[in-house]
C-alpha cells in the first residue's frame, strides 16, 4: 500500500516507508492494519488495538 484515499490517515509505516496502518479521519471508526495484531509480541500495543475495537463495538 503506497497511496491512501480521502478520509484516511497513515498511523504506521515500515522502515522502508510502506504504509502499515490507517485510521479514518471523518469521525467514524476505522482502523486498518497490514499485519496480524494477535501475533504482536508487544502486548500493550496489541491490547490497545483490540481495546479500541471492543470500545467502539460496545457503543449503542
Amino acid at each position: 500500500m503506497r497511496n491512501i484515499g480521502r478520509g484516511l490517515k497513515v498511523i504506521a509505516h515500515s522502515e522502508d516507508g510502506v504504509i502499515e496502518a490507517l485510521e479514518r479521519t471523518d469521525g467514524g471508526f476505522g482502523l486498518f492494519v497490514q499485519w496480524h495484531p494477535e501475533a504482536m509480541e508487544d502486548k500493550q500495543h496489541r491490547d490497545a488495538i483490540y481495546g479500541a475495537l471492543v470500545a467502539r463495538a460496545s457503543r449503542p
